[in-house]
């Protein structure tokens, strides 16, 4: 038998499609709000618990005159094949898919983190894409949007990987 951990941070989102998906507010009147985040612990959200894709939406919400400011401390995407690159130009995160015949045929899918940010109700701009494993931090910060979100999209999980694989 296995104890499974359903506990998850923050709050959940109104109307939303998937049980993982939470928010996150900025507590009024505070000087500073803070907290860490992780992927699910629930195996069911995996292939180990039988879901083969998986879709879960971390929104941050900052309080006025407020900015969001996301740290990235370790990443982890099991075996699927993907770069992370900073785009020189723009100075945000990419990713890169190796496109190669084997690659397609094998049908591994991907796993990534888009971060989009939402200056104004209704409207979105893609912001950062990360999809490789990282042992050192990555700073994400916002321009003017008070609200951000971080989309976890896992496909074709295999019944082995769970929440220590991404």
């Amino acid at each position: 038998y296995e104890f499974v951990d359903i506990s998850q941070q923050g709050q959940p989102i109104r109307r939303s499609h998937s049980l993982c998906d939470r928010v996150f507010r900025s507590t009024a009147g505070s000087q500073s709000s803070s907290g860490r985040f992780q992927s699910p612990r629930s195996i069911f959200f995996y292939g180990r618990g039988g879901s083969q894709n998986m879709s879960c939406i971390l929104r941050f919400e900052a309080g006025s005159g407020e900015r969001i400011r996301l740290t990235f401390t370790k990443t982890a995407f099991g075996n699927k094949e993907c770069y992370s690159l900073k785009d020189t130009r723009t100075a945000r995160w990419k990713c890169d898919r190796l496109y190669s015949s084997a690659y397609s045929k094998c049908g591994d899918g991907f796993a990534e983190l888009r971060i989009t940010e939402y200056p104004w109700p209704g409207i979105s701009i893609p912001r950062d894409c990360i999809c490789s494993n990282i042992s050192e931090s990555i700073t994400i910060h916002t321009l003017t949007a008070p609200v951000v979100e971080v989309n976890l999209i896992i496909t074709m999980m295999n019944i082995t990987e769970d929440f220590n694989d991404f």
